[in-house]
């Protein structure tokens, strides 16, 4: 969680850097463990355990550059996205009551936090082709972002977006859906 932390808000570039360094060591060697002996149904045995992808077998670079964002998005992303939940239930006494007096809605406040709180708010994409994307032409190698948080707080999508409400139909069928 510490190398998580300090990538993203390292005082200085200096302590951000190293938290690279270090959460990629850590990342390959855990890789060349679940390489070794491989743990069932575990994710990061998948990554391992690939034999073969576009033709070749992927290299550890690769393996370990899938794990390691997978060990940051379950520590600062998880502790974030839980972070606003409690937050909100600190802060909103009446949800607080609703949630415990019906532990059921557990993973409707969960979907509901996971619209609402997420930190990853962006994706880059680049245009691989000659496109054009809403009328706006878009030539190879232009750099697209999406907002998740836009899609999130999308009226259309989510009614009263700004707002926690664990009986949205959108968010239960998540909640509900294997």
């Amino acid at each position: 969680m510490h190398w998580s932390h300090d990538l993203f808000v390292g005082e200085t570039a200096e302590i951000a850097a190293q938290a690279f360094v270090s959460i990629n060591k850590a990342a390959e060697e855990l890789v060349l463990r679940r390489m070794a002996d491989p743990i069932p149904d575990d994710l990061v045995s998948a990554v391992c355990t690939v034999k073969e992808i576009g033709g070749r077998e992927p290299t550890l670079a690769e393996r370990t550059a899938v794990v390691v964002p997978l060990a940051i998005a379950g520590t600062e992303s998880v502790g974030t996205i839980l972070s606003g939940i409690v937050h909100h239930l600190a802060t909103h006494p009446d949800d607080l009551v609703e949630l415990v007096a019906d532990p059921g809605l557990v993973p409707a406040a969960v979907e509901e936090g996971l619209r609402m709180f997420a930190n990853v708010t962006a994706l880059q994409r680049t245009v691989t082709r000659d496109t054009e994307l809403g009328g706006t032409p878009l030539e190879v190698g232009a750099k697209v972002w999406t907002s998740y948080n836009g899609a999130n707080r999308d009226p259309e999508q989510f009614p009263d977006p700004h707002t926690w409400n664990l009986h949205r139909a959108e968010v239960l069928a998540l909640a509900t859906s294997d």
